[in-house]
Order: structure tokens, then sequence, then C-alpha cells
């Protein structure tokens, strides 16, 4: 079929000077739509033949600059629409600025860009990118006859090349310091040619990677005028409706649920939360006293924070929302509040942690701590040093805690709060004049003892 349409070809003598009406009626004779011809005659008519590479970085790089043309089948207004929507999807490519007839886009950057490369790694269906290493691309559409416009696709690529270009420097300026390195330290000129060569390679071959590069640039821009070409320009009526992104489906959810009474709630229940806390960032040591009372965390709180007031305990942090009280540094003699330097036993510190425990109970958790030592290379929480059992501020705490337990608790649970008793180990001397008293001796007994024991 190809050689009979060649032969049909040749018999018609078709020449230089035929007119679009003859070319027509000749692609009609072999059986080329005239839609088709139409479209081959505005791109030999408009072709764009790009000029040569000028200067020595273009013929011995590559250029500075790629570019591809088509004529596509619709409005410019249209095919700059499909286009957008197509680098969008297909390339980390977003709108720098939008003209009537010239759109330009700039490289998409940071967390959108990088959830898109990882999304692309893992889909092996999805197409890959191949215009992330251009600077910029501008898209240009003039208008032809009705229905027809020509599409101009051109991807700045200075940037990379000046990238190649410094990593070929860089390859042979190590080769030259290696020769000198080499001159210097061998008396023989013949170990000047090693480094040298060696640098020149490594320059030829970093800049033999930028002309595939360029080329991938290339087909980008082709890949994206065939989709225009293949029918991807529609109307503005007949664009389908935009799907939904996560964002928006999430915000159209919770529009639907705030259209409710529940809704309400709901919504009042998430401005009324908080991400933040009062509380420190460390833990209670080890040692420190915890009983459970039958109390939710706000209103233990408030409990222990009112009982150890009125054992002159008083708090500079009360968060009963938190669960947190802070005393500050407390004279252990007067129990208020000091500026004095914590050091020593004389100058002691209250924290209380209300955690929650089993269901509508809390368990609450008091440390009193001082600072043995002052030392400033350490942090100041590695400084805090439980109070020994038998300090005073100690035993007030465990007998707020006594009685808020009795209060509110298990009788159980005061076994942990204070020590038990140690037993007494002192022997007493036996009382004998209580026993002589119980059991008396008469006076004849006592002169038979004695009796007995004379000689």
């Amino acid at each position: 079929m190809q050689r009979a349409a060649e032969l049909q070809a040749g018999e018609a003598d078709v020449g230089e000077g035929l007119t679009p009406d003859e070319v027509i009626a000749l692609g009609r004779e072999v059986g080329i739509p005239g839609r088709y011809l139409q479209q081959a005659m505005l791109e030999q008519a408009t072709a764009i033949i790009a000029p040569a590479e000028s200067g020595l970085a273009g013929r011995t790089v590559g250029p500075a600059e790629v570019s591809a043309h088509r004529v596509v089948v619709g409005d410019p207004e249209d095919a700059a629409r499909a286009l957008i929507a197509w680098f969008d999807k297909n390339e980390l490519l977003v709108v720098l600025r939008q003209q009537p007839g010239r759109v330009s886009f700039e490289p998409l950057g940071g967390m959108p860009a990088a959830l898109r490369r990882g999304t692309a790694a893992l889909s092996s269906s999805k197409p890959r990118f191949m215009l992330t290493r251009a600077t910029e691309v501008v898209a240009t559409f003039a208008p032809l006859e009705a229905g027809y416009c020509h599409v101009t696709l051109t991807a700045d690529l200075r940037r990379a090349r000046a990238g190649f270009m410094s990593g070929a420097a860089t390859g042979a300026l190590a080769g030259v310091a290696g020769a000198f390195v080499a001159g210097v330290l061998s008396p023989f000129a013949v170990v000047f040619a090693a480094p040298v060569l060696a640098g020149g390679a490594l320059a030829w071959y970093i800049l033999r990677q930028y002309r595939p590069l360029a080329a991938r640039s290339r087909l980008g821009l082709e890949r994206a005028l065939d989709y225009l070409e293949r029918g991807g320009i529609k109307p503005g009526h007949q664009l389908p409706p935009r799907p939904a992104g996560l964002l928006e489906a999430l915000a159209g959810e919770l529009r639907k649920a705030i259209s409710g009474k529940t809704g309400l709630w709901l919504l009042l229940a998430l401005l009324g939360c908080r991400a933040t806390t009062s509380r420190p960032a460390f833990n209670p040591l080890p040692v420190a006293v915890a009983v459970q009372v039958e109390l939710g965390i706000p209103e233990a709180t408030r409990a222990l924070s009112e009982a150890l007031a009125r054992d002159s305990i008083p708090f500079r942090t009360i968060r009963e929302s938190d669960g947190y009280l802070d005393s500050g540094w407390l004279d252990v003699r007067s129990l208020e509040h000091t500026s004095a330097r914590p050091l020593g036993l004389g100058v002691a510190r209250v924290r209380a942690w209300v955690n929650p425990d089993k269901p509508f109970w809390s368990e609450l958790v008091v440390e009193a701590t001082y600072r043995a030592m002052a030392d400033p290379s350490r942090p100041e929480r590695e400084l805090d040093t439980p109070l020994p059992e038998d300090h005073p501020l100690q035993r007030k705490i465990a007998g707020v805690l006594r009685s808020l337990v009795e209060r509110f608790g298990d009788a159980e649970t005061l076994r942990g709060v204070t020590p038990p008793a140690k037993p007494d180990t002192v022997r007493k001397k036996p009382d004998t004049t209580s026993a002589a008293r119980r059991n008396p001796v008469s006076t004849l007994e006592l002169a038979g003892m004695l009796g007995g024991i004379a000689p």
C-alpha cells in the first residue's frame, strides 16, 4: 500500500507549488482525512528551526534550552488549561505566571514535592518526572485558523548545565593539583601525565552526562504535546468536575457533621481541647509517695492543694486541669517561699502529680526534694535529692496523704504512706523489786539461806 501510494503520488507530478486545496484533494485520494492534512500543513507553515547553539559551552556540553512545538486542535485558552492540568498531575511544576497566550512554570518545592516523589516511587504505573532539572518552562499559544493553535514549549536548563560544567572544572583542577603534587614528590617528568589524564577523563565523563539530561527534558516536552494532540484539550463547558482532595474531603465531612446538633457538640469539644500541658518534662522521683483516691483529676488536685495549704505548705503553681502542683523553694522552718540559694536541708521543694488510675480514681504522687550540691554543668533536675524519711516536712506530707486516703480512698493503701515503726531492740533489765514484792521472803527462810552459805 505504501509503494502504491508513492507510485500514485509520482504520477501526479507533485511539485513545490501545490495549493492547500490541491494537497487536500491529493490526500483524499490516498484516504487521509482532511482534518489531519490541515493540521500537517499548519505545522509545516509554522515550523520553527532551532538555531544552532553558539559558544564553546553549547558546542561541547549541550544546549542551554530545549524546545518542542506542535499544532493542536483547540483554542489557546483551552490548550493552556489542559497543559496546566497535565503538568500539575505528571510533573513537579506549578504555575509561575499566566498571561494571555503565555504561561510560565517553575519547579515545585518543599513538602509537596517530597510527597509527590514518594508516591511516584511507590507507584510503578505512574509516568516518571522528566522536567525536574528545568529552572523554568515557558508555554506560548498562538491562534491559527478556526479551531487550531500553535503550542511551543521551552525548558530552561542553564542552571543544570552550569552544575555539570562546575563538576567538570573541579575534576580538571583536581588533576592539575595531583600533577603538581606528583612533580614535587617525584623527579621524573613523566609522572605529571597520569594525574592530568585522570582529571581530564573525569571532566569529559561529567560533561557527557548533560546531553542525556537535555534529551530527556525534550522528551518531557514532547510528552506534554502528545497529550494535547491526542484530545486532551476540552472546552470549558466539557471539563469534568475536579475530584476532591484529601483536605477537601475532610472539610466536607466536618461540614456535614457541624450541620447537626451532634456536630455542634463535637466542634465545641474540639475547640476546648489543648495540645499543650503545664506539667514539667520530667517524671516524679522513684521514691516519691503515691496513694489512690476516688476522685477525678481536677477534684483530687484541688483536695490535695487545700489539704497541704491547711498544713502550712503553700503552692505557687496549681494546675487542676493538668493535675500538677509546685510549691517552689520553701524555708523548711517557716514553710514560706524564700529567695535564698537552694542548698542544704534548710530549703526544700514540694511537687505533686495527679495521674489517672482505675475508673473514677486518681493517683496522688508527692515528692519533697532538696539540693545537696551545686553543679552548673549538670541539669537542675539531676541535682534534686529526696528528703530523708524522718524529715519533718516528709512526715507532714505523709500525714496529709493519710488523711486524704482515710477520707476518699482505701485504708489498705496507707501501708505505703509512712514507713512501719521500727521494733525496740533495747533489752530491759528485770525489775527485782517488783518480784520481791510479789514473792516476799520470810526471816526464817533468809536465815536458813545464810546458814547454808556460811562455813
